[in-house]
């Protein structure tokens, strides 16, 4: 990945995988439209999630993580505010 590259969305899924381990994520997700029954206890037990794949658009960003303890991808798609980087959506695949 290009070292220079902008890390505000990065930034923005690290504090939203961070939120999802507490108490709330189920109600994070459910602002998301998300399915929190599937992904929390996922996130939850996942010791260290990596950036394995980014994908820039223009006001978009796709970021997948790696979760090896459940052999599980978690997909961030965050979009572009006044402020910076906002999540939009949270996926799991296994």
């Amino acid at each position: 990945m290009n070292p220079f590259r902008d890390r505000r969305p990065e930034e923005a899924a690290a504090q939203l995988i961070a939120d999802l381990r507490t108490d709330r994520c189920e109600e994070i997700l459910r602002e998301l439209h998300s399915d929190g029954d599937r992904i929390c206890p996922v996130v939850h037990d996942e010791i260290k999630p990596s950036l394995i794949w980014r994908e820039d658009g223009n006001t978009k960003r796709v970021l997948v993580y790696d979760l090896p303890k459940s052999k599980s991808r978690l997909w961030i798609t965050s979009t572009r505010d006044e402020g910076g980087f906002v999540v939009s959506g949270v996926t799991l695949i296994r």
